[in-house]
């Protein structure tokens, strides 16, 4: 077996250890992480999941938001029909009985003789 290689005198770089290579084999790298690199790597397995929990519950709310203005706005259609056909039978019950008393009255007859030009 072969001496290793000194480690690198900055804390932030990937240290590397090798091995001489064995008959046969093209030899071993093994690298080992530093505590920064480690750390990020850690911040990155926590905050991606937490960051689609979060997205995830902002679009469970948005989808229930949108479902229940649908439901209210089914609602107030109906309400409007309702009102529109009630105020339509009203003015139908209006104009019939108005049509009735013009039918019961003398037309007017128009006396003048005069002629408008």
């Amino acid at each position: 077996m072969g001496l290793p290689v000194p480690a690198s005198r900055y804390k932030d770089d990937v240290t590397i250890t090798r091995t001489a290579p064995l008959a046969g084999s093209q030899g071993t790298h093994r690298k080992s992480l530093t505590l920064r690199a480690r750390l990020y790597l850690l911040a990155i397995v926590v905050i991606v999941p937490t960051c689609i929990y979060i997205a995830h519950g902002i679009l469970t709310d948005v989808a229930s938001e949108f479902r229940t203005a649908e439901q209210l706005m089914t609602v107030l259609a109906r309400i409007t029909a309702v009102d529109t056909e009630q105020f339509l039978g009203d003015s139908r019950v209006t104009m019939t009985r108005i049509s009735r008393r013009m039918v019961m009255a003398e037309p007017p007859v128009c006396t003048s003789r005069r002629r408008w030009i």
